[in-house]
């Protein structure tokens, strides 16, 4: 099914008179993103949940999936590139509306990562990060643009710096 769409799509796409080579989305700073990560993981990527090869939102933890078959759950680090790929996972499930987000002409709460996060919308998990919890001021602060690092921390087990 997956093909059929991606192939009507390309199809449509290249029919379009838009320049698919000038598209650019805006996301959030990748670079502040292993904070954003370590706080949310705890909750969302398991092995039974996220950190799945067959999610759409796959993402890579140090305790979960990894990215290098060798490596075991548990042992080691994440590493940047499974961050990076987590990261792109997450900016790819509605990157418009992440662009709209990150540019302040929408709300966090219009994605539906933290709709689902908090419960709010329907969610096999159940609501993992609730409104206000650590996690939750942890992501929303991150889309929004000034990343509250005491709630990453306190959300990812961290000390305090």
């Amino acid at each position: 099914m997956s093909r059929l769409v991606a192939l009507l799509l390309g199809a449509t796409l290249g029919c379009s008179s838009v320049d698919q080579s000038s598209v650019t989305i805006a996301t959030p700073d990748r670079a502040q993103f292993p904070l954003v990560a370590d706080a949310i993981s705890p909750s969302c990527a398991t092995l039974d949940c996220h950190g799945q090869v067959g999610r759409n939102f796959r993402m890579y933890w140090q305790r979960g999936l990894r990215l290098d078959p060798a490596a075991r759950p548990g042992e080691g680090e994440t590493t940047t590139e499974e961050y990076d790929l987590t990261f792109r996972s997450l900016v790819a499930l509605e990157p418009f509306k992440m662009d709209a987000v990150v540019k302040g002409t929408q709300k966090p709460d219009s994605l539906t990562l933290v709709r689902k996060a908090r419960g709010t919308e329907a969610h096999k998990g159940g609501a993992m990060n609730p409104i206000g919890s650590d996690a939750d001021r942890c992501l929303v602060s991150w889309l929004s643009g000034a990343i509250d690092t005491a709630a990453c921390n306190a959300a990812a087990g961290k000390p305090a710096p």
